[in-house]
């Protein structure tokens, strides 16, 4: 259904211009017959013939199929080992606003040394400023992508993170191709993920991301364009079908439901994407509830490095490359609310910096997958 009604929309377009090349080169000849007023055409065979390839060379089977770029760069969508990161003290917004470089600096380091060769890096427009990044911010974006890069790390850019002014195409845009410019080409960018979570039950939103997923696959150089829904197959499967033609080169699923599930549940997000890559960029759970000062559980971190292993087993059964964890480090006190505890034990390594049983045995498991 697809390439036929691409086809027919070709013929439509071809047709079209047919008939104005026509109708110019009566008006271009007059209309008293023979050779009175008789002119060059405005438009020759040759000519319309350049039209009509230029017209349809974007339509055309192989345009419709991946760049050598695209595929060479999907062939390494298996082997990425990525984590996901905000510095302990300072998440979301304020990994920017409160800009900490030397402990970024030492968190990239100790990423690396797990044996991870990427980092999730999330950006959010109104931070950084809309639609016009303020000089500062990208200095700072840049800066982190460089500590990534100088320790051996790729980055997924996750952009528009906290934003939903869908309505806001063209300041899309202009955000979008300025926070990029540095990175056009560069092969430390593993792939920029557009938006995160995304509510493909919001046609606005679905609207927008149909505009921005080829806008900035272009505007990054053929970088890899990635794209989450709200983590449930349902929401997975509305934006595939919701996004039509205009589908990332490949989809990040979040996985944080029961353990036990996970060969099923990814199974089943694998075939809904269907003839494109999936990747799990978020998945975990918690090492304890209480405050983030409270004593080690550890039944609780045991539990979540079950957890983990579980899922990862879970994700090479059925064919996905390795999970990204959430997230690199437990968070400082004051990060979240009282009633979200919870949040605050995610990490790999502890708030002190040590080690917790899972990023011991991440390191060993990235090492060898």
């Amino acid at each position: 259904m697809f390439l036929y009604t691409r086809a027919t929309l070709v013929a439509g377009i071809a047709l079209s211009v047919l008939k104005k090349a026509a109708r110019l080169t009566k008006q271009a000849t007059g209309s008293q017959g023979g050779n009175v007023g008789m002119r060059k055409p405005f438009l020759n065979v040759a000519t319309f013939s350049l039209v009509v390839t230029l017209v349809l060379a974007p339509w055309s089977a192989s345009a419709l199929m991946s760049s050598p770029v695209t595929t060479a760069k999907l062939a390494t969508l298996s082997q990425v080992k990525m984590i996901n990161y905000f510095p302990a003290r300072h998440v979301w917004e304020a990994m920017w606003t409160h800009y900490e470089r030397a402990q970024i600096n030492n968190d990239m380091a100790r990423i690396h040394q797990l044996n991870a060769n990427t980092v999730r890096i999330i950006i959010q427009p109104d931070t950084i400023g809309f639609p016009i990044p303020r000089a500062k911010m990208m200095v700072r974006v840049r800066d982190v992508v460089q500590m990534a890069k100088t320790h051996g790390l790729q980055v997924q850019l996750t952009l528009f993170d906290l934003w939903s002014d869908y309505g806001n195409l063209q300041g899309s845009r202009t955000w979008a191709q300025r926070v990029l410019r540095p990175f056009r080409w560069d092969r430390v960018v593993q792939s920029v993920e557009l938006k995160n979570e995304i509510d493909a039950t919001d046609p606005y939103a679905l609207a927008w991301a149909k505009s921005m997923i080829p806008f900035v696959r272009t505007v990054s150089g053929q970088q890899l364009v990635t794209i989450s829904p709200q983590i449930t197959l349902d929401s997975l499967m509305a934006l595939r079908e919701g996004l039509q033609s205009s589908q990332p080169d490949y989809y990040t699923y979040h996985y944080y439901d029961a353990a036990e599930d996970a060969e099923a549940r990814l199974q089943n997000a694998k075939e809904i994407v269907g003839n494109r890559p999936l990747f799990i960029g978020e998945t975990g759970t918690p090492s304890g509830y209480g405050a983030p000062n409270a004593p080690i559980d550890t039944a609780a971190e045991n539990a979540q490095l079950s957890y983990l292993r579980t899922v990862e087993a879970a994700a090479q059964t059925v064919g996905l490359p390795a999970a990204a964890p959430w997230i690199f480090q437990d968070f400082a006190a004051g990060t979240f609310p009282a009633e979200q505890q919870a949040r605050y034990h995610q990490g790999l390594v502890r708030l002190d910096g040590t080690s917790k049983p899972i990023a011991t045995w991440l390191r060993s498991y990235f090492l060898t997958r």
